[in-house]
């Protein structure tokens, strides 16, 4: 029976991993091989198409959040059957990673409210 804990490690993980393969820059050269310009007005990649389907296909999976997190979480839900050792260190490096981004964010939210009072 899986525990309630590993749900949610891999929710997590599943959601930080997603974000790294469509919004971070460490992918940015991979996306645009498959197609994916980044707009920096909408703030989003726009997916330009070409003649190759598998590379469409790749394409439209790595510009969406949720096609890519279908994804990432058959994979780890595939890791954590396979090796839960080796589930649960990818895993929660990925939570631990997600969880420093969130604070971060958080960080920058509170110094933008503080300075907007204390002005």
């Amino acid at each position: 029976m899986t525990s309630i804990l590993a749900i949610i490690i891999g929710v997590l993980a599943t959601r930080r991993i997603t974000q790294i393969l469509v919004d971070e820059d460490i992918f940015l050269s991979l996306r645009e091989y498959f197609g994916i310009m980044y707009n920096y007005d909408l703030r989003k990649g726009i997916l330009m198409e070409g003649d190759n389907k598998l590379k469409n296909f790749i394409g439209n999976v790595l510009s969406c959040h949720s096609c890519t997190s279908v994804w990432v979480s058959m994979f780890v839900v595939f890791l954590f059957y396979i090796s839960q050792p080796v589930f649960y260190v990818i895993t929660i490096w990925m939570v631990f990673s997600y969880l420093s981004v969130q604070l971060n964010s958080l960080e920058g939210l509170v110094k933008a409210v503080t300075n907007k009072l204390y002005k």
